[in-house]
């Protein structure tokens, strides 16, 4: 007899109009059984968190690799919350980072570490997208 697990998360969701949306997904799965593995739950669990999921937006929006400060500026997430979630998304396998000298002037010609998304990102959202379905 397969286990049952429930999963609750809340998602807000900003769209281009600027209209807010709220999803409330309640979801029962079982180990072993169709419904969902324990690997998509807890990649569910660490890309929908609000903070990470701002990131992961301003992050897909930049046509290229951001610094920490940019992404704490950009999706107005303290800079603290900042760093410690991309090294969640990156432990996950979902940011990746490379360090590189930063062009603005201020900078001084310090490097700093830039990161971007992986692909693992558009393979994971579009399971869930599929399991919210269900």
């Amino acid at each position: 007899m397969n286990k049952v697990y429930t999963l609750d998360f809340h998602v807000v969701i900003s769209l281009p109009s600027g209209k807010k949306v709220d999803i409330v997904v309640l979801y029962k799965y079982s180990i072993g059984g169709k419904e969902m593995s324990e690997k998509i739950i807890r990649e569910a669990l660490i890309l929908l968190h609000p903070e990470r999921w701002s990131i992961i937006k301003t992050l897909k929006a930049s046509s290229s690799p951001l610094y920490i400060n940019k992404i704490a500026e950009k999706s107005g997430v303290d800079r603290r919350l900042v760093s410690y979630h991309l090294s969640v998304l990156e432990q996950y396998g979902f940011v990746e980072s490379e360090f590189k000298i930063i062009k603005e002037p201020q900078s001084k010609g310090k490097a700093g570490r830039f990161y971007k998304l992986t692909g693992k990102v558009d393979e994971v959202l579009p399971k869930l997208a599929e399991i919210i379905k269900q």
